[in-house]
């Protein structure tokens, strides 16, 4: 074997093999991608999956790095050099691109064909549009810097600003900030925007209709929000990941900061002043009628739901503050004293050593609600005011999408499982961190778990075939509308994509 390309072929193996438990049976297709073992003589530089979790690409060189190569849906190409960072599939998955140099030229390769060559291109992932047919990146020829959309170029700058350019949600515009001749613009469609001393927010917030911009600037040492164009009103700072738009798009949020004291600013209205916020906030509720923030002030933190203050405490838990998706309540977890506090709408109604709110704590129907506990000695999850047993560890938790179920792992004796409302499943010796699923109709749970030195898919009761071991990064297992269960696995050192499709009749 040559150590600068690897032979693959891609074979789909027609003969599904049949899995079944109860009434519950799996079919299961195998596609062979390609070699996993790599010589001793290349490194892996970068290894992805697409969205849907049917394509692999990946990048490895020679330990010199004087050869560069990928290696896409079985398809090998190489170069003097790919840029690890740029590798990336569209959303849709049916695109993949990535940045290479030959001979001194850089360029971008879309599905595998090669770009216009410049003198350099950025080492940021080229963007897709929301059409997923649009795309653009940066690109330098001389000593300018410019955007190439769809093979267009743009208009030529001393450089274009990081995580640009990005597309509106609608698809309509293509959008990056800029430095010309020492000052800053935003750039819309190829049309410059006002200059500016700089802008704070990189990257501006689109209403999702994208017919709404909002960014931050800086003028002569004054702070400010341009909201599609008007200029409000000027601060000594802003801060950062402060940024909101509500839910309907009419109602606008964010924190500044003047004269070492901190507000929020909402509708255009500045609230109370405290000595400093949390990041992250200010949030809305789904109907975008309230919102809620926190503030700190004298060593102590304090919810803040529009513009009533609750209960000061010695600190509130990062990022726990979150709205019921379909009402107005909210949840917090306050730390003071040595304990966790769960406030649940203004009122305590639960105090623990340690208190564990995830970010999916209410159903998506707004009518549960889970939180974990721990004692000192084990996990327990409280759901709808019932308490779980004891476990020596319980995590991932989660609400099935019509709110009805729930699952989370858990494990005793160092033998993991998998608890599906309040039921507790087959032990193993680990389950796959970040597997834990529900099919879209809700009646499946769908997991990945190991034992010994195999690992397997589970779909419900039922376990899939035995592999060498499952291929991680993005998310392990996909599954789509149709119960059909994606996901990659090793077997005696080649990658095959596996295909579970769940047969209840």
């Amino acid at each position: 074997m040559k150590n600068t390309a690897l032979i693959f072929f891609i074979v789909l193996l027609l003969a599904p093999l049949l899995l079944s438990g109860g009434t519950l049976k799996l079919e299961t297709n195998v596609k062979y991608i390609c070699d996993a073992l790599l010589h001793d003589s290349l490194k892996l530089q970068a290894f992805i999956k697409s969205p849907d979790n049917k394509r692999i690409a990946y990048i490895y060189s020679n330990n010199t790095l004087s050869v560069w190569s990928i290696t896409i849906d079985g398809k090998t190409f190489t170069y003097d050099y790919i840029a690890p960072s740029t590798l990336v599939f569209s959303d849709n998955s049916k695109n993949v691109s990535f940045g290479a140099i030959k001979n001194g030229e850089a360029f971008v390769v879309l599905n595998g064909k090669e770009k216009r060559k410049y003198n350099n291109i950025s080492e940021k992932p080229l963007v897709y549009s929301f059409k997923e047919n649009d795309y653009a990146y940066s690109a330098k020829k001389g000593s300018k810097w410019f955007i190439v959309y769809n093979d267009i170029e743009g208009l030529g700058y001393d450089f274009i600003c990081d995580s640009f350019p990005m597309f509106s949600p609608d698809g309509e515009q293509v959008i990056y900030a800029v430095n010309d001749g020492g000052k800053y613009r935003m750039v819309v469609n190829g049309v410059k925007g006002e200059a500016y001393d700089s802008i704070l927010t990189f990257k501006p917030l689109f209403s999702s209709d994208g017919k709404r911009m909002i960014y931050g600037v800086k003028n002569n040492n004054k702070s400010f929000i341009v909201d599609n164009g008007k200029k409000m009103k000027s601060y000594d700072g802003i801060t950062n990941n402060s940024l909101f738009l509500s839910p309907n798009l009419k109602r606008l949020a964010y924190s500044v900061y003047e004269n070492n004291k901190y507000m929020v600013v909402v509708d255009g209205q500045e609230n109370k002043c405290y000595d400093g916020l949390a990041e992250h906030y200010p949030i809305f509720t789904h109907d975008s009628e309230k919102y809620a923030y926190i503030g700190i002030e004298g060593g102590k933190q304090v919810v803040v739901v529009d513009t009533c203050e609750n209960k000061s405490y010695g600190g509130i838990v990062y990022r726990s503050l979150t709205f019921n998706p379909k009402s107005h309540s909210y949840i917090y977890v306050a730390r003071d004293k040595q304990k966790d506090i769960i406030v649940k709408d203004g009122k305590e109604i639960l105090s623990d050593k340690h208190i564990l709110l995830d970010t999916n704590c209410f159903s998506p129907d707004g009518q549960r609600l889970a939180y974990r506990v721990y004692d000192g000695m084990k996990y327990k999850y409280i759901i709808d005011n019932n308490k779980t047993r004891g476990y020596d560890m319980a995590r991932n938790f989660i609400f099935s999408p019509d709110g009805k179920r729930y699952a989370y792992a858990a494990s005793d004796n160092n033998r993991w499982f998998v608890v599906v409302d309040g039921k507790e499943g087959k032990r193993y010796d680990g389950i796959l961190l970040g597997s834990l699923m529900f099919s879209h109709d809700s009646k499946y749970i769908v997991y990945a778990a190991g034992e010994g030195l195999k690992r397997f898919v589970v779909i419900d009761t039922v376990e899939g075939k035995r592999y060498d071991n499952i291929v991680g990064g993005g998310k392990t297992l996909q599954i789509d509308d149709k119960n059909r269960v994606y996901y990659f696995v090793y077997i005696s050192n080649k990658i095959y994509g596996i295909e579970e499709n769940i047969n209840n009749k």
